[in-house]
């Protein structure tokens, strides 16, 4: 009877799952979907029914009608058909209110009216280059010939380069490593010959600026530094070769301890001897630092001639938009030339010195956009190049002027797996639920009667990672009923994986921030209220928790410091906490942890660096009761990133196998699923490899695997002849 509740449940849950979205966010949805059809997939005709569908389906969303209305008639000028015309006309008509965008349709009827712009433009193109196999780290430039990429293999860490033509990956340096301390390169830029590079490096708390040839001779130190006073960071290379540009901190040590007080400047670094000359002090930066790591890397180019620099700066104090300056390399000058309420940022001079390119979120989306100059003074309008999603990869313009930059889109999904009980092995293959929104879900989990299940999903962006502005789904298995609680309108933060159904199934926990108050907090589910439950200072970083069957105590895996790990055990009633496991060292990782479903056994698992790039991964048993520790598996293992990523621990409900994941290998983020027998004390692979596998838990029924994992897409792509589209829009 149970198995047939429980199937029936299954099979509600399938049909049930994802049924509404809040209308608001609907048409933004489809709208990211269509231009994901269109720029990535490049698959127009079904593009334009996607556009077609937000303008017929929501007519008061007349910004988002006008934009589809546009692109209908860029897909149709891209398959060369007369209906382009039609399109953009349509937008004029239609959208009289929408501004920006008429004026951007009646630049496109205007060439396509006066024949100067064929429909079918074979000069100007968008063309892929490289569909992300090898896999690339996603972190260097183009070279000014535009046949390589440098990058970062993040597998060991080394600086390497990739030939665009034939395919080859090779790391240029050989001493990178995981180790403790670790050894890598963060970022790098092509001389303007090809036949040297500038790079970015770390060793532990040291960091240099380095230059290498591309024909692997031996790294010559450019200017030494450490983590508290660090090097010039390279952006461009001048036309010359004598100066490498780059971004420095004015105030090191004060940036050091208070980020936000960081003052940046550009300086020009002498290739010959190191040498190190301001030019242009920033000020203030005003943002995070993860913001910053988003600007830093481009964000200033030297003309050719060596006399004209342009960059970006914030627009005032605490903004987070940029205008575009232009300043006199001996500082006889220094005039804004492109200042718009959007954010404008990351300039490029074009190869003909008279036009920057540069990336602005005016229209809503990045976009490349491309401006005329005379002399210090931008002329008429900027030109539209193209329009990007937001998950994309700058690498910088080759000397022809191609533009080269890669997509990337990670899709996110809840799946079950049947798995067999006797000999812990996967049986089955895995199937998808949500599809009818698929690519944006994470986090499922069961409440302990199993009747209630639920899932994060994000309604908006096509390519969720943050879940930053996540609806928790909540369905019943009993009545069909489902419910959404919005987080982003309650809640500051919170860690994805930590979600997890209270004793009564009434309430859910998570860890998060709520009103600047830090710790595990609960929602209700009938009223949608969030109220703290346990609170922590942010310096106590919890990185995990469970609850004991009893709900009498709370195990808390706590990280303080930069690598030191507590096991507190936390009596509900009382409040007192006891310590049971810990780890001080910077070659330990701890977590994930589980408990068996009698409550009587804690299993953690302790990742350990050793010699020769391996790892040790340990799982060890904490009697919950008291007692000793015991070792139950301890196996090496031939990479240095699995234990920095460990997607997932849990017991089967039999108690007979541990089930975990590790990375296979770094970068292509493949993860492979592993169980380890009690009683044979043996590991073994289970037969499942997905991509980022993560929260993984036991389904009800004690045979399927619940977890989500992603479907990574990313492509490579090379944008030609840009001036002949600049010239066609006069």
């Amino acid at each position: 009877m149970r198995t047939k509740y429980l199937k029936a449940a299954t099979t509600l849950l399938m049909i049930l799952i994802f049924t509404t979205i809040p209308a608001q966010t609907e048409h933004k949805a489809l709208y990211e979907k269509a231009k994901y059809t269109m720029e990535t997939k490049g698959d127009l005709k079904s593009a334009i029914n996607h556009f077609e569908e937000i303008i017929n389906n929501y007519p008061s969303e007349k910004e988002y009608g006008a934009k589809s209305q546009f692109y209908i008639g860029l897909c149709y000028q891209k398959l060369g058909l007369a209906e382009a015309k039609k399109a953009f006309k349509k937008v004029i008509n239609n959208y009289p209110a929408q501004i920006e965008i008429v004026s951007l349709a009646r630049g496109k009827l205007s060439t396509l009216n006066s024949g100067s712009g064929n429909i079918a433009d074979n000069s100007f193109r968008i063309r892929q280059i490289h569909d992300n196999n090898p896999v690339l780290g996603l972190y260097g430039t183009v070279s000014h010939n535009g046949r390589y990429l440098s990058d970062v293999n993040w597998a060991h860490g080394n600086l390497a380069i990739f030939d665009y033509k034939t395919k080859e990956y090779r790391d240029l340096t050989k001493t990178a490593h995981w180790g403790v301390p670790s050894h890598f390169c963060d970022w790098s830029i092509f001389s303007p010959n090809d036949k040297q590079i500038a790079y970015y490096w770390i060793e532990g708390d040291d960091h240099t600026l380095r230059i290498i040839g591309i024909d692997e001779m031996k790294p010559r130190i450019l200017c030494k530094g450490n983590k508290r006073l660090p090097p010039p960071w390279p952006l461009h290379w001048s036309a010359d070769g004598k100066y490498i540009i780059a971004r420095t901190t004015e105030n090191p040590e004060e940036s050091f301890k208070d980020h936000s007080k960081s003052k940046h400047q550009i300086v020009l670094v002498s290739v010959k001897d190191g040498s190190i000359r301001v030019i242009k002090k920033l000020g203030d930066l005003h943002c995070s630092k993860k913001e910053e790591d988003n600007i830093k890397r481009i964000g200033a180019d030297l003309s050719k001639n060596g006399s004209n620099l342009i960059y970006h700066k914030h627009q005032k104090k605490d903004s987070k938009k940029m205008d575009i300056y232009m300043m006199g390399i001996n500082g006889e000058y220094d005039v804004p030339i492109i200042q718009h309420p959007a954010n404008d940022y990351n300039p490029f001079w074009m190869p003909d010195g008279k036009h920057i390119l540069f990336m602005s979120d005016r229209l809503g989306d990045p976009g490349i956009w491309v401006q005329k100059l005379n002399g210090r003074k931008a002329i008429g309008e900027p030109v539209l190049i193209h329009t990007l999603s937001k998950s994309i990869h700058f690498e910088g313009i080759s000397g022809d002027g191609s533009f080269y930059y890669a997509s990337t889109h990670e899709f996110l999904d809840v799946y079950t797996v049947e798995f067999d009980k006797k000999t812990g092995f996967i049986i089955g293959t895995p199937e998808l639920l949500g599809k009818e929104y698929e690519g944006r879900n994470i986090s499922p989990f069961f409440s302990d009667d199993n009747k209630q299940f639920a899932f994060i999903t994000d309604p908006i962006r096509l390519n969720a990672r943050s879940f930053k502005d996540g609806i928790l789904i909540i369905n019943n298995l009993e009545t069909g009923n489902e419910q959404k609680i919005n987080l982003e309108e309650k809640v500051d933060s919170y860690e994805f994986n930590s979600f997890h159904w209270t004793k009564d199934g009434k309430g859910i926990m998570f860890i998060g921030l709520v009103n600047d108050q830090y710790g595990i907090h609960l929602v209700n589910i009938d009223s949608g209220k969030i109220s703290p439950y346990l609170k922590y200072n942010s310096e106590d970083h919890i990185k995990e928790y469970l609850v004991s069957p009893d709900w009498k105590f709370i195990y808390l895996l706590k990280r303080t410091g930069k690598n030191v790990y507590h096991l507190v055990l936390r009596d509900l009633q009382s409040g007192s906490e006891k310590e049971l496991y810990s780890q001080e060292s910077d070659q330990n990782v701890l977590g994930p942890m589980a408990l068996s479903a009698d409550g009587k056994q804690l299993v953690l698992r302790d990742g350990r660096n050793i010699k020769d790039g391996k790892q040790i991964e340990l799982l060890v048993r904490i009697p919950t009761s008291g007692g000793n520790t015991e070792i139950l598996m301890e196996k090496v293992f031939n990479d240095t990133q699995g234990i920095w990523r460990p997607p997932g621990l849990t017991w089967t409900l039999d108690g007979k196998y541990l089930i975990f994941g590790r990375l296979y290998k770094y970068p292509d983020n493949r993860i492979v699923m592993y169980r380890f027998s009690i009683d044979e004390k043996k590991v073994k692979e289970m037969g499942l490899t997905m991509d980022r596998v993560a929260n993984v838990s036991v389904h009800p029924d004690g045979n399927k695997l619940v977890f989500h994992a992603s479907r990574p897409e990313c492509g490579y792509y090379k944008i030609e002849n840009i001036m002949a589209k600049v010239n066609n829009s006069k």
